[in-house]
């Protein structure tokens, strides 16, 4: 088929969906009673983020708020971002799972219709104001994860794991995932032309990854990614000739159990935020979404520059450039964006380390309790993503930039 004809086929089933299939099964499930006991939930499970973030907001707020409802999930085998987190959820019982492709059609157009629909743009997706995704974590105080393995596929993990890294101790084992265009690419996402400044630069881990191997700990590169040349001289592993299968099942199951995430500015990290393990992100943009989603979580921003001088925290708060979104943007403004220097990042990457890895409350308290971390709170514009944020500021980093 060309793709002119792949084309008009589309249009002529988003048609019949939108006019036709959407409202027949909008009046059954009302005619039926179902919305008093499911609501679709309208997130995006082909993301990684919100197959993360929305699931589990959502299982939060259910059981904060007592809301009667279950939520029903739309995850088609062929397009969700991880078809094993996909199983795992399916087995909460505040969910109904669906990722068969006839069935994923019919209900698709409930995710628009409020008496259908569950909202979970709310936590995640709203551009211009704060993420509730902070607020519904901050009030559940449980540390007890919403997600859950099922017993013969933790044990398959296991086995699978030891067969890929028979040497490997299961107890030092970091997951890194650096971000790149290769991802976007292949799903053909607007995200590809338009928001490569969120990639990130694998010369910036480098003396994190020294540390971590000089402490006897193993990182495991997880996730589609370019493949370059020269990538020995890299403290890593990576999860090569593996099928689907096995390759969702290791980034979910090296993500429960990691020591700390090691990432950038994308939304694989809350693969191991579901699991409230310790995340660690460098070369992040935009400012509005510096603050991880964890508690347990740090992250060192891209160095912003304009005529030649950095940029601080005021300033950047003060022109709004803390929500600029694309690439273009960026250009527009006369911003020009520096990756992080590989021993910028160490210093604070050894204290966060040392209080969520060591388990040193000292050391936690000096992080956030520092003057950069309270300046950072007061500056933080009231529209900003991570506004009610508790993770911690990059300390060392912003006082040897002025930044803060």
């Amino acid at each position: 088929m060309s793709k002119n004809q792949t084309t008009v086929t589309t249009r002529v089933a988003n048609f019949i969906k939108r006019v036709i299939v959407g409202p027949t099964v909008r009046y059954i499930f009302l005619k039926l009673g179902l919305s008093s006991k499911f609501r679709v939930l309208n997130t995006n499970a082909a993301a990684i983020g919100h197959l993360c973030v929305d699931v589990d907001c959502f299982l939060k707020e259910r059981e904060l708020e007592k809301i009667p409802f279950r939520g029903i999930l739309l995850a088609e085998r062929s397009v969700a971002a991880n078809n094993i987190l996909v199983r795992l959820w399916s087995r909460h019982p505040g969910l109904v799972v669906f990722q068969n492709s006839l069935a994923c059609f019919l209900f698709d157009y409930l995710r628009i219709y409020e008496d259908t629909s569950f909202d979970c743009s709310k936590y995640c997706a709203t551009d211009g104001r704060q993420a509730e995704v902070f607020m519904i974590r901050n009030r559940h105080l449980s540390t007890k994860s919403t997600v859950s393995w099922e017993r013969g596929l933790y044990d398959a993990a296991v086995s699978l794991f030891h067969r890929k890294f028979p040497c490997v101790d299961l107890n030092r084992v970091v997951a890194f995932h650096s971000r790149d265009s290769v991802y976007d690419g292949q799903t053909n996402n607007n995200n590809y032309f338009n928001q490569n400044y969120r990639n990130s630069d694998l010369k910036s881990y480098s003396a994190i990854l020294d540390y971590l191997k000089e402490r006897g700990y193993t990182v495991i590169r997880l996730g589609e990614y370019e493949k370059q040349d020269g990538i020995s001289k890299y403290n890593y592993l990576e999860l090569t000739g593996l099928g689907c299968f096995e390759r969702d099942l290791l980034n979910v199951f090296i993500s429960s159990v990691c020591s700390i995430f090691l990432g950038s500015a994308s939304g694989a990290s809350d693969l191991a935020t579901i699991w409230n393990r310790p995340v660690f992100r460098i070369n992040v943009l935009p400012y509005s979404f510096l603050r991880p989603h964890s508690k347990k979580g740090m992250a060192i921003p891209k160095l912003l520059k304009k005529n030649g001088a950095i940029l601080s925290a005021s300033q950047i708060f003060g022109a709004n450039y803390h929500w600029l979104r694309d690439d273009a943007s960026y250009e527009r403004n006369g911003i020009q964006i520096e990756n992080n220097a590989p021993l910028d990042c160490l210093p604070d990457f050894i204290e966060f380390f040392k209080s969520f890895v060591d388990e040193d409350y000292s050391v936690y308290l000096g992080m956030a309790q520092s003057f950069q971390q309270k300046v950072y709170e007061q500056l933080c514009s009231e529209d900003s993503y991570d506004y009610r944020a508790q993770s911690i500021v990059p300390r060392f980093y912003f006082q040897k930039w002025g930044i803060v």
